[in-house]
């Protein structure tokens, strides 16, 4: 599984030697069932997770309701960064939504490659940019748009998904 994990860091990160040097990092994979949480509400974020397979909502649960702010799935990173950058207890939960197979970049590692090693530093400051415009579009069709308008924007930046995700996460 670890293959899965490099060829994906090989499309954006051309230096193979940095690219071991993150992979030698990573844990083995590991399988989380559908409905299992990978990080509960308050618990402190360590890792990045890349997703070999399945799909796992990032929300933010309430007594009244669960609201979705994005997915990661196959072939991405997820975290609740908030807490990864902050060392604080996480307020968003990491719910499998299908059975979901993963690897963990621990932070520490990651933390020390990133402030030793000027490629892995760029990668790096990249996925956070990236997550960050993410997190803030998402942010703005929460405000902005009707649910119908939100359900077409998914579909245009994440029709792939549209058969993998049950529609109340979608919606939510």
């Amino acid at each position: 599984m670890k293959n899965i994990l490099k060829d994906f860091l090989l499309r954006s990160i051309k230096d193979s030697d940095a690219v071991l040097e993150l992979c030698s990092l990573s844990s083995p994979s590991y399988k989380v069932s559908k409905n299992q949480y990978v990080l509960k509400k308050y618990q402190k974020e360590n890792c990045l997770y890349f997703i070999s397979s399945g799909c796992i909502a990032l929300m933010v649960q309430t007594e009244k309701k669960d609201n979705v702010l994005g997915f990661g799935y196959q072939n991405s990173i997820i975290t609740s960064f908030l807490s990864f950058a902050s060392g604080l207890p996480s307020d968003l939960t990491l719910l499998a939504i299908s059975d979901v197979e993963l690897i963990k970049i621990p932070k520490k590692g990651l933390m020390h490659l990133v402030n030793n090693n000027s490629t892995i530093a760029n990668w790096y400051n990249k996925l956070i940019k990236k997550t960050l415009i993410g997190h803030l579009n998402r942010e703005i069709e929460m405000l902005t748009l009707s649910p119908k308008e939100r359900y077409v924007a998914f579909l245009n930046r994440s029709g792939h998904l549209v058969n993998s995700i049950p529609l109340k996460y979608i919606s939510s």
